[in-house]
């Protein structure tokens, strides 16, 4: 609607199903309104390795603990704004939150909301405030597959062209994000190669779980997997493209053709 195409950024709130098998997609504009980083990033300049000197130069602001106190935002007052009408009151069995850029990560190289502390900090506390049913994050942009333990699950699919294992300098990066894994629920729980995300969803169920999330390599084979908790009573943990996943497979009575969009 008008609403939509007013706003200063592409994000938007997707309903499908109805009674105790709605299911609520949230996509936020994570790049529109977002501040630069602490250092402004160079990964942006069309120069060979620069993506490299991007990632060298957030891994030692992290460590020197300059990122700590930067106070840039992700979101914009009007987005935040948005997304908290989105969570309050919600009867979803289901929440998808979808962030271009991965949320609880602990990788510090990568781009993602931690070098946004007060923003991470912020969505944390709305997502801890609202508490909703079902909350399952996806996310990409980092050129592998990864796992975020419970809860909330979040999951990364990144991505079906090319990933990091696929340039020159792949084996020393994987080493790095095997490195950093404090936020997986085993140190394995990532993959590096070519790879897609489905989301298997069965909102209306009377198990613990409301379905599953799983990465996929470029056979089809399944490379990780985690069930979503339907509980939300259990917590949110605290501070530590859209285009992640091509399928989602909605399971019982929920359909693509009608959906409540704001």
């Amino acid at each position: 609607g008008r609403a939509r195409r007013e706003r200063k950024g592409v994000y938007s709130s997707h309903t499908y199903g109805t009674g105790d098998a709605k299911v609520k997609v949230i996509l936020l504009d994570t790049r529109y309104n977002r501040d630069e980083h602490v250092v402004p990033s160079v990964g942006g300049i069309r120069v060979p390795l620069t993506s490299l000197v991007a990632c060298a130069v957030r891994w030692a602001l992290m460590v020197a603990g300059v990122t700590d106190g930067h106070r840039g935002d992700i979101l914009g007052e009007e987005q935040w704004r948005w997304l908290e009408g989105r969570l309050e009151g919600s009867d979803a069995a289901v929440h998808v939150l979808v962030s271009s850029v991965q949320v609880y990560t602990s990788n510090p190289l990568f781009e993602g909301w931690s070098h946004f502390p007060r923003a991470k900090t912020r969505l944390t506390s709305l997502l801890r405030k609202h508490s909703p049913k079902g909350l399952v994050i996806l996310s990409g942009d980092v050129h592998h597959a990864d796992l975020t333990g419970s809860p909330p699950v979040e999951v990364t699919s990144s991505g079906l062209t090319h990933t990091l294992s696929g340039v020159w300098y792949g084996g020393a990066l994987e080493m790095v994000t095997a490195r950093y894994g404090s936020h997986r629920p085993s140190p394995d729980a990532f993959y590096t190669g070519l790879n897609y995300g489905l989301l298997t969803l069965d909102p209306a169920s009377q198990r613990p779980s409301v379905g599953v999330a799983s990465v996929l390599d470029e056979h089809g084979n399944e490379r990780l997997r985690m069930e979503i908790a339907r509980d939300p009573t259990e917590g949110i943990r605290g501070v530590a493209s859209l285009r992640p996943f091509t399928l989602i497979r909605w399971v019982r009575g929920v359909g693509y053709s009608r959906a409540v969009v704001s």
